[in-house]
């Protein structure tokens, strides 16, 4: 809000107030809060108690975020996408129970029949670059995979090396069903368009070599009879 803007830019910071409380903040993972004022709502304060020249040093944790991937049993779907984030933004949000999702985003998923106990299935990280991501998901019913990283063109998703289908869930999150069972699942990122422009760009090259071939012969003086 306005009380936030200093000389036009927002302030990188976050009001100490209810919004804080959100479940939207557990499905983003936010943990801690650092800050050099007390908070009422920034959580269970921790850490050493840090103090100097300047004043006081304050760390909080939230215990209700949620880890950076785990499984719910059932989606959530909506109509678009101001619909998605107005449901994000409730107090009743379940972050754990269901996932958020439009109805265009859902088009291509299958149906799971709900089981609560899926959430209960452990997701451990195997592998991870700026390209592949590997899971490993534990024992337990069917239900779908929430990973909290952007979902962007160009990410593709497997199954014990099957292709499956990836969704955007929970406004930009990334979100794949996962069958009853252990599995391991594979997140690979392609750039969008890289084959094609490079392949492009290979025969303007090849074009472009040949006509500076053609230039050249053109201007060699012919040799007399």
């Amino acid at each position: 809000g306005e009380a936030f803007v200093v000389r036009d830019h927002f302030a990188q910071a976050l009001p100490d107030d209810a919004r804080l409380q959100l479940p939207w903040w557990d499905a983003m993972g936010l943990r801690y809060l650092l800050t050099t004022a007390p908070m009422q709502f920034g959580g269970k304060r921790v850490g050493p108690e840090l103090r100097g020249p300047g004043g006081e040093f304050y760390i909080y944790e939230r215990e209700s975020a949620l880890p950076r991937a785990w499984v719910v049993p059932e989606l959530q779907v909506t109509t678009d996408e101001e619909q998605a984030v107005t449901a994000i933004i409730q107090p009743d949000f379940a972050p754990r129970e269901r996932a958020i999702i439009t109805e265009a985003a859902a088009t291509d998923l299958p149906e799971i029949p709900a089981d609560q106990a899926s959430k209960a299935r452990r997701v451990e990280f195997r592998y991870e670059d700026l390209k592949r991501l590997t899971l490993a998901v534990g024992e337990g019913p069917a239900g779908y995979l929430v990973v909290a990283d952007t979902e962007l063109p160009g990410w593709s998703a497997s199954i014990d090396g099957v292709p499956a289908p990836i969704a955007r869930a929970n406004v930009y999150q990334r979100l794949v069903p996962i069958p009853a069972g252990p599995c391991t699942v594979n997140f690979r990122y392609r750039t969008p368009g890289l084959l094609a422009g490079l392949t492009i760009s290979s025969a303007a090259v090849l074009i472009l070599v040949w006509l500076v071939i053609r230039a050249l012969r053109q201007r060699r003086p012919r040799q007399p009879a």
